[in-house]
């Protein structure tokens, strides 16, 4: 069976048990430094997930990623969440969750209503997009490029760093997106969004 966690705990179906760690797990359940079980009816619209499963590309991903998640979603209510996978879907939580190892809700307490919409309908405006392998290119680039700037010293290592940002973090177009990063721009729609006088 499936775990299910958030920021405060685990949560599951039934039958979930306290168990030791595995090597590169997150110690989320309350004897581990976590929290509390919870059930869907305590995630909110806007609360991000991120699981992992453990097949290859998800171990790949962690890997190249050097993390001990590899997927991230964003909870829109009703029961869905939205996510890149093969591109920008809205799909029912448990079906998002069904192949996952365990997965883990974070939630910003702080985020009004009005914010946690406004993520909602950022999230749902890219529904039907692209993934983006450009963007994953990019990020494989720049990390196998780290030890090769770091053997270079003075201005060549300076040049080659300023290379990899450069290439890293490149203004790319909105009609695609891998999950972080959809997660990324969605949660950041309520703070750019122009202050009410």
């Amino acid at each position: 069976m499936t775990e299910y966690y958030n920021n405060r705990g685990q949560y599951g179906q039934s039958g979930l048990t306290s168990r030791p760690l595995q090597d590169g797990e997150i110690p989320l359940e309350p004897s581990g430094g976590g929290g509390m079980s919870i059930g869907e009816s305590a995630l909110s619209v806007g609360d991000i997930i991120v699981s992992t499963t453990s097949s290859p590309v998800s171990r790949l991903i962690r890997l190249a990623t050097n993390s001990k998640v590899s997927h991230a979603a964003l909870y829109v209510g009703d029961g869905m969440v939205v996510e890149a996978v093969d591109g920008v879907e809205l799909r029912p939580l448990a079906d998002a969750l069904a192949d996952d190892e365990y997965a883990v809700a974070f939630t910003d307490p702080d985020l009004t209503d009005e914010q946690r919409l406004m993520i909602r309908d950022f999230a749902g405006n890219q529904i039907g997009r692209s993934y983006d392998f450009v963007a994953i290119a990019r990020h494989g680039l720049y990390r196998v490029s780290g030890p090769v700037c770091d053997s270079m010293s003075g201005l060549d290592r300076a040049a080659c760093n300023l290379l990899r940002r450069r290439v890293m973090f490149a203004d790319d177009d909105a009609d695609r997106w891998y999950c972080s990063e959809l997660v990324f721009a969605a949660e950041r729609t309520p703070s750019d969004a122009p202050a009410c006088s």
